[in-house]
């Protein structure tokens, strides 16, 4: 959940004025991130030496490892993301 990315400036009035307002109160919770804050993560990934991280594990927003969703196991859907990102890319 990024609340503060505009990303939800297609959607109807009433899911906008909620991004505006009540999903910005969730900033404050664990699970939610900003794109500040992912961004920074992912940068941290990318630009330390040595990675904060060992290989194969996955993190949050925060930098903590979690274990993965029963999605992110799953072969077939990953097979699936993959495929349909790769579609909605060729279709720019």
């Amino acid at each position: 959940m990024l609340p503060d990315t505009g990303l939800a400036h297609e959607h109807p009035a009433l899911v906008r004025a909620a991004y505006g307002s009540v999903f910005r109160v969730l900033g404050f919770l664990p699970f939610v991130s900003s794109a500040r804050v992912s961004g920074s993560a992912m940068a941290t990934l990318l630009c330390e030496d040595p990675v904060p991280a060992r290989s194969g594990v996955y993190l949050d927003h925060r930098l903590n490892e979690v274990s993965p969703s029963a999605r992110a196991t799953d072969v077939s859907y990953q097979e699936a993301v993959l495929r349909d990102s790769r579609s909605l890319l060729a279709a720019l």
